[in-house]
Formats: C-alpha cells, sequence, structure tokens
C-alpha cells in the first residue's frame, strides 16, 4: 500500500506548501516528483514518537503500564487557513474573560442549567454543591479558567459568485477535562521533522511555537504562589485511563520547572473523600500538608457518590479549584446555546469599551437552538425543520464532554421520542460544512491511509481571577491543537480507517483550486508579508 501512497506525496506536499507558505495560487505546471520515500518517513515518524514520548497505553492491559503503543498521528501539519488560525487565537482572551465571568455568575448558572439538571444526574449532582458552596459563602474567590476552545474552518459559498468562503466557527468550549495540553507540543515538533523530511519550510511563521505544557504549568505554579504557602502541595486528581501518560508529563514538567519546591501528589478521584480531609478553617489537607491548588484531570460524566462527596469537600475549602464547579456548569453545551441568544454575551460585557469583545466572540458563533420549551412555536418550528431536514443540523446533549451526538436520521428518531425532560438536556446545532484536506494517517498495527480528512483547531488559554472582586491578574492564549477526522466519521479524532486506501488524486484538483481562492484574499496583507520574509 505504501508504494501505491508514495506517488500521491509529491500532490500532498504542493498543496501544504501553498497553504503555509502563502505561495502564489496558480499552478501552470505538475510539480517535480519529490525526492520522498514515504515509507521511510513513516517509520521515522513512528520511531521519533516512540523516542520522544508520544505514547499512550494500550487499552487491553490498562491501567499497568507493561506495554505502550505510539499515538495515532496525521504524517503531516493538516493545512488550517492562516486568516482563521488568526482569529480564533485572537479572540481566545475573550472567550476565557467570558467564561470567567459566566462562572462567576450563580444566578446565572442556575437559571439556564435547571433545564438540564432535570434529566441528567450528574448536572443536577453538580449544581447542588454549586448551591451549598453558594450558600455558606466561596471560601477560596481565587480562581483559574484552563480552557480550549475548539473551532471548524466552515466552507460555504458566495450566492453570487459560487466561489468558497470561509468561515471560523465555534464547536465548543472545553473547561476542565481537556486533552492535548501535553501531546500537542510533541506532535508539532514530529510534524516539523516531517515537513523538513519533505523539504519544506518550517520556521515559525508557517509553524507556530506550540507549548500549551508550558502554559498549564505557569497556571498552575501561579496559582501555587498566589495561595501563599510555601509549603502547601498541588494536587492532580485523575481517573485511571490508557492516556494517563499525559498527567505525568504534567507531574514531571511541573517538578522541572519549580526546580522540586513544589511537591505535586496525584489520587484517584474516587478516594478524594477517604484521602484528604477538611479543617475547621476550611482548609484542605492531605496528611498534615495543605492543599493550595486542586487540579482536576477528569471529571466529566462521573456519576459516583464517592466522586461527589470529594468534589463538594474540594469545592467548601481553601484550595484553588482548576476548574471549579461552576466552570464545569459553564462549559456544558446549554449555557454555550444561551450565550448565542440576543443580548446574552452583552450582559457579560456591559462597557462600551468592551463592544470589540463582544463582536469578535459573536463573528465565531453558529447556529444554536435550545429544546427547552418545546411549546414555544420557535422551539417548535426548528424541531420540525430538524425532522424534515436533519442532515441540515447535529443533536447535541447538553453535558460537555463530547461524544453521544445525534446525525442524520438518529435526529427525527430521537426528537419524536425524547420526552420533555430529555429535550431540555439537548441542543441542535447547525451542522458544519468542514474544510476537507488529504493526509496520511498512521495508526498502530494498521496500514497507513491517505485519507480526505476535517480537523478542529483547539486554541489554548488561561486566565487567574477574582470571583469576588470580578478582577482579572492574568489572561493569555498560548498553544493550539488540530484534531483530525476521516470526512465519513461523525464524531471523534483519528478514527480507525479499515478501508483500502482511495486514489485521491480527483479531489486534489478541487483542493488545490479552493486554496487558490482562500491565498487571493488580503493579497495587499501577503504581499507585504513575503516582501518581509524575502527581506
Amino acid at each position: 500500500m505504501l508504494s501505491n501512497l508514495a506517488i500521491c506525496v509529491e500532490f500532498f506536499v504542493l498543496f501544504a506548501a501553498k497553504f503555509l507558505t502563502n505561495a502564489s495560487p496558480e499552478i501552470d505546471h505538475k510539480p517535480e516528483t519529490l525526492d520522498v520515500n514515504i515509507e521511510a518517513m513513516v517509520e521515522d515518524a513512528i520511531n521519533w514518537a516512540h523516542i520522544h514520548g508520544l505514547v499512550i497505553r494500550t487499552k487491553e492491559i490498562s491501567p499497568k503500564n507493561d506495554i505502550a503503543m505510539f499515538m495515532p498521528f496525521a504524517l503531516f501539519p493538516t493545512p488550517f487557513p492562516r486568516e482563521m488560525f488568526e482569529q480564533a487565537r485572537d479572540v481566545q482572551t475573550a472567550m476565557q474573560l467570558l467564561y470567567f465571568r459566566v462562572a462567576s455568575d450563580f444566578e446565572f448558572l442556575r437559571e439556564h442549567i435547571q433545564s438540564v439538571a432535570a434529566s441528567e444526574d450528574c448536572i443536577r449532582r453538580l449544581l447542588e454543591i454549586a448551591q451549598i458552596v453558594h450558600d455558606e459563602g466561596i471560601k477560596q474567590p481565587l480562581t483559574v479558567v484552563v480552557m480550549r476552545s475548539d473551532y471548524m474552518c466552515d466552507v460555504g459559498k458566495n450566492e453570487h459568485t459560487g466561489e468558497p468562503v470561509y468561515g471560523l466557527k465555534q464547536i465548543e468550549t472545553n473547561i476542565g477535562q481537556i486533552g492535548g495540553f501535553f501531546n500537542a507540543p510533541y506532535i508539532t515538533n514530529l510534524h516539523r521533522r516531517t515537513m523538513a523530511n519533505a523539504g519544506l519550510d518550517t520556521s515559525n511563521d508557517f509553524m507556530p511555537i506550540n507549548e500549551p505544557d508550558a502554559m498549564v504549568v505557569d497556571a498552575l505554579i501561579m496559582a501555587w504562589k498566589a495561595f501563599g504557602d510555601k509549603d502547601a502541595i498541588i494536587l492532580m486528581v485523575a481517573l485511571k485511563v490508557y492516556q494517563t501518560f499525559q498527567q505525568y508529563k504534567m507531574h514531571y514538567l511541573l517538578e522541572k520547572v519549580s526546580k522540586n519546591k513544589i511537591k505535586i501528589v496525584q489520587i484517584p478521584v474516587h478516594e478524594v473523600a477517604e484521602i484528604l480531609t477538611l479543617d475547621n478553617d476550611f482548609s484542605l489537607r492531605f496528611g498534615t500538608q495543605k492543599v493550595a491548588v486542586a487540579f482536576y484531570r477528569s471529571q466529566t460524566g462521573l456519576n459516583n457518590p464517592k466522586y461527589f462527596a470529594g468534589q463538594l469537600m474540594i469545592e467548601r475549602s481553601t484550595a484553588i479549584k482548576i476548574p471549579s464547579v461552576t466552570q464545569i456548569l459553564s462549559a456544558q453545551k446549554k449555557i454555550q446555546q444561551v450565550l448565542a441568544l440576543p443580548g446574552m454575551v452583552e450582559r457579560f460585557f456591559p462597557s462600551a469599551n468592551e463592544a470589540d469583545m463582544v463582536a469578535t466572540i459573536r463573528k465565531t458563533f453558529t447556529g444554536l437552538w435550545g429544546l427547552d420549551n418545546p411549546e414555544d412555536e420557535a422551539t417548535k418550528s426548528i424541531i420540525k425543520d430538524a425532522i424534515d431536514h436533519p442532515d441540515k443540523y447535529v443533536l447535541k446533549p447538553c453535558r460537555e464532554g463530547g461524544g453521544h451526538n445525534f446525525f442524520g436520521e438518529k435526529i427525527p428518531e430521537k426528537l419524536r421520542e425524547f420526552s420533555r425532560a430529555e429535550l431540555g438536556a439537548h441542543i441542535l446545532m447547525q451542522k458544519l460544512a468542514p474544510l476537507v484536506v488529504p493526509n496520511f494517517l498512521v495508526r498502530p498495527l494498521q496500514d497507513v491511509q491517505f485519507e480526505n480528512i476535517v480537523s478542529e483547531l483547539g486554541i489554548f488559554g488561561f486566565l487567574l481571577g477574582n470571583v469576588h472582586t470580578k478582577s482579572v491578574q492574568h489572561n493569555v492564549q498560548r498553544g493550539h491543537y488540530t484534531r483530525s477526522k476521516s470526512q465519513e466519521a461523525e464524531e471523534g479524532a483519528l478514527r480507525p480507517f479499515s478501508e483500502e486506501a482511495r486514489l485521491v488524486e480527483f479531489r486534489m484538483c478541487d483542493l488545490l483550486k479552493e486554496w487558490a481562492f482562500f491565498n487571493t484574499r488580503n493579497s495587499t496583507r501577503r504581499a507585504s508579508s513575503e516582501k518581509g520574509r524575502r527581506a
């Protein structure tokens, strides 16, 4: 199979080069055959992944560490429009400020999350914890919002010319159970190597510096310092899952950056209430040591009494929570849908000086519809349209965490059978037409596939603020993560590919035309950029 894929690599490299360099879009000749051995490149990339720790546990023997396999990856960085990438990066701090303010407004959260809590026991319990803490009074006003905002490049058509029109559209915001922090830098460096092996420029202008791992460590250390006790510890709470190498990378990097001055303790999420204690002054302790920061690596979707007992203990304490329970609630799809309503973002940015932030946030929104009031005429209308035209929508559960979405004919089936409470726990989202690009997909124990794929771009950042004063001490964007999947897959990143690799030249011509159109936009800015690079 690799011999067949090798004949396609020149097309991919030309395609990637035209995006990454913003080169002239005209393609008036077939590129010369590149001296690239795709089989050797794949083998080199797999070796690099193993040696540099881009690995995961095998599900078959998890939670043991005896055997690991390389993490599935795309051989080349998936091209993403520069303009859209910069837009996503630039809006991140405004998005973090929005969700900091949302999470600080308990009355708003309670009002709008009730419909989800009616049928989602996990959300109901989290809301109960938030209510207890609200009634008692928050003992630790300092909070850290660590966020990954996910986007797609949506491709439409100009109604007059028929030419492609590109737009950045938000898929979701993730606060809490966030993947990618500690794999993204390794993937970027792997791609630098494969791009260099293919003879392409790997400078930072084409492949931006990517350090979300350092960003998370900076956030934890900043929170630890703000707590103000040099003997206090950082607590990492997580499930034992096959991806846990990520949390150990975090652990070891924390030790390195802090020069072993900060003690880091990891405990399973279900053992928090048994291992920790809460003093009368609400100090949280691990043995005799105070906990300065409680960082959750996994919490979404759990429905275990022991978990909620531990969550309540931490929330009532003086430890800085990453994330807090109100942050978890703010990240639910229902809140995303409510924020898209007229006036809702503006509620959290009342100052005229913040109007630009409102505009940049709203520009990323796509169509979102709540289903919690099925007697409302507007809701009836959207439900009817989704039943009649299901391919225009995605039916999503409101609970954060990804997955469990419904597509196609499953949508009318579910809309007809859902109870009122179940409808309230879901939203409808406009189905996007994401940009399709080709890439080589490499998975353990499978043949390499050359596939048309779609990607989500995740943008990382964090904010340190005070929920009592609503003040913000630090708010930065840093790092990104691209997750890819087959064009045919409905959800999930880098799904297994069992069918034989298909010939892709028929798609390459269309793709190159799309990118030719894109690259002719903002020609003045790009010409200036090209001039600067030549200088």
